[in-house]
């Protein structure tokens, strides 16, 4: 990423953050209140996808961190705080807290197929390809055209053939 690019994701990350925290603190005597407030899990899981953005993992793992510690138990988007936390932790290449945290996603949402994907990854990693191969499967049923999660399949397929000869 160029710096010039990076600059303009920077600026834009703040001026959204300014305006969350002008929300937060309410309206002003002359604007009209917000109909709704991003909570501070999504303003978190935000800096997280920034994070991931410019290639960040631990500081993008911080911020879901964070976001999965302040959000309530009811918190809608819980999953996808796990989630995007198990993509991160792929790429730090902990892919036993990665699978982990997909698992808790997939709890949260069942029918959520970039966790299926995130848990077939840290799977293929693990070396358990017949588990890799179910929840690539169980993914694509979610997402078809999913390019990544239809390779690692293949190769998912390829390793356990390997293991029978």
């Amino acid at each position: 990423m160029d710096a010039k690019k990076l600059g303009e994701d920077n600026k834009a990350t703040a001026q959204y953050i300014k305006k969350t925290i002008d929300i937060i603190k309410g309206p002003s005597e002359e604007s009209s209140p917000p109909k709704s407030s991003p909570k501070k899990s999504d303003i978190l899981k935000i800096q997280g996808n920034n994070c991931m953005a410019q290639k960040m993992y631990d500081k993008a793992i911080d911020y879901y961190t964070r976001a999965i510690e302040v959000a309530r138990d009811d918190d809608p988007n819980m999953y996808v705080y796990y989630s995007n936390r198990a993509a991160a932790l792929c790429f730090m290449q902990d892919y036993q807290q990665a699978s982990e945290d997909a698992t808790i996603a997939i709890e949260l949402k069942p029918d959520y197929g970039k966790a299926y994907a995130r848990l077939g990854l840290s799977l293929f990693f693990l070396c358990r390809y017949a588990e890799a191969k179910d929840a690539y499967e169980t993914a694509l049923e979610y997402e078809p055209h999913n390019k990544a999660s239809l390779s690692y399949l293949k190769k998912a397929k390829e390793k356990l053939q390997e293991e029978h000869y």
